[in-house]
C-alpha cells in the first residue's frame, strides 16, 4: 500500500469532518478508488470505519466545549443507527452500479435543497420531533448504502432547524454520525468475520485515521468562526464536485 495518498486524504477527511461536519465520506467515497484497487463495497466499508473513528474523537473534543446539542443527537441517533445497520447489510447484496446511482440521487436532492435555502434565503424553522427523527432514518440509510457517514444529509439539514445553532451544527452532526457509522460499519465487520469477505481494509483505515486525527484538532478549534451562509456555500461546492465525479464514474 502507498502510504502518502491515504495520509493526505486523511488530513482532508479530518478537516471536512470537524470543520464542516460532513464526516469525510464525501472525500473518501469518490477518491479511495482512485488511489487503491477497491470495489464499491470495500470503499463503503473502509470509509464507514474511518469516519467512525474520526467522529468519535471529534465528538469527545466538542463535548468538552459543550457545543453538542445532545437533545437533537439522542432524538436522531438511535433511529439512524438502526437504519444504518439494516442499510449496511442490504448494501452488501446490491450491485455496485445501483449503489452509485442511489448516491447520485441523494446528492442531487441535497444540492436542490441547499440551493433553495441560499437563493430563497430561507430561515431556520422549528421542526417537529417526527421530522427530526425522520432525518435520522434517512441519514442512517444513506450512511449504510453509500459510505458517506450521514454527514452529507445531516449537516446541511441541521442548518435549517431552529433548534440547532450554527456553532452546534458540526459538533451535533459528528455526534449523530457516531451512531450511524458505528452500526453501519458493524454490519460489514459481521460479514468480514462470518463470511470472510474482507470488506474493511484496516491498513488503509489506520493511515487515514492518523492523518485525520491531526487535522481534526484544528477543525474543531476554528469551526465556530464559520458563518452559516458560508457553511452552506461550501457544502454546495463540495456536493456539486462530488456529483460531477460520481456521474463521470458511471458513464
Amino acid at each position: 500500500m502507498i502510504v502518502w495518498p491515504a495520509l493526505f486524504l486523511g488530513v482532508g477527511v479530518g478537516l471536512v469532518s470537524s470543520f464542516l461536519g460532513l464526516g469525510g465520506g464525501v472525500l473518501m467515497v469518490p477518491l479511495l478508488p482512485e488511489f487503491f484497487e477497491l470495489n464499491q463495497k470495500q470503499v463503503i466499508a473502509t470509509s464507514l470505519m474511518t469516519i467512525f473513528l474520526v467522529v468519535l474523537i471529534n465528538t469527545l473534543g466538542f463535548s468538552f466545549k459543550k457545543t453538542v446539542n445532545w437533545k437533537v443527537t439522542l432524538l436522531v441517533g438511535p433511529l439512524a443507527a438502526v437504519a444504518a445497520f439494516v442499510a449496511g447489510m442490504k448494501a452488501q447484496a446490491i450491485n455496485e452500479r445501483t449503489l452509485q446511482i442511489f448516491l447520485i440521487l441523494i446528492i442531487s436532492y441535497l444540492l436542490f435543497k441547499l440551493l433553495a435555502q441560499i437563493v430563497l434565503k430561507l430561515q431556520p424553522k422549528q421542526s417537529s420531533k417526527v421530522k427530526v427523527a425522520g432525518l435520522g432514518a434517512l441519514a442512517g440509510a444513506v450512511s449504510g448504502f453509500t459510505g458517506l457517514g450521514a454527514g452529507a444529509i445531516v449537516a446541511p439539514s441541521l442548518l435549517g432547524f431552529k433548534e440547532v445553532k450554527n456553532i452546534q451544527a458540526s459538533p451535533t452532526t459528528n455526534a449523530i454520525m457516531v451512531f450511524t457509522t458505528l452500526f453501519a460499519a458493524l454490519s460489514f465487520v459481521y460479514s468480514d468475520y462470518a463470511k470472510q469477505t474482507d470488506y474493511i481494509q484496516w491498513n488503509i483505515v489506520i493511515v487515514l485515521f492518523v492523518g485525520a486525527f491531526v487535522s481534526s484538532y484544528f477543525g474543531r478549534k476554528f469551526q465556530s468562526l464559520l458563518p452559516a451562509t458560508s457553511r452552506k456555500v461550501i457544502f454546495l461546492v463540495i456536493l456539486s464536485l462530488l456529483l460531477i465525479k460520481q456521474v463521470y464514474r458511471i458513464l
